[in-house]
């Protein structure tokens, strides 16, 4: 993830083999899901720019992406 932190667009690059639809999900400290959002690819390494919704304060929040039954998991700082 960069950068990091963030002012609220920011870059997330994963790996998987061939054509994959996965989602990428953002949670605050409470563990409420405040953002997702549907991502794929069709290549083995992929970069996706995020930019999270405007009403979220400045903190932490925590991001995973899913895909195919795996997933990567993280911690991104906002500061607006």
């Amino acid at each position: 993830v960069w950068p990091n932190p963030s002012s609220g667009t920011f870059n997330i690059s994963y790996s998987v083999q061939g054509n994959a639809k996965g989602i990428l999900e953002v949670y605050n400290m409470l563990g409420q899901k405040v953002f997702s959002r549907i991502v794929s690819t069709n290549s083995e390494t992929t970069t996706v720019s995020v930019t999270l919704p405007s009403n979220l304060s400045s903190g932490f929040y925590t991001y995973r992406v899913l895909f195919e039954g795996r997933q990567s998991s993280g911690k991104i700082g906002l500061f607006r």
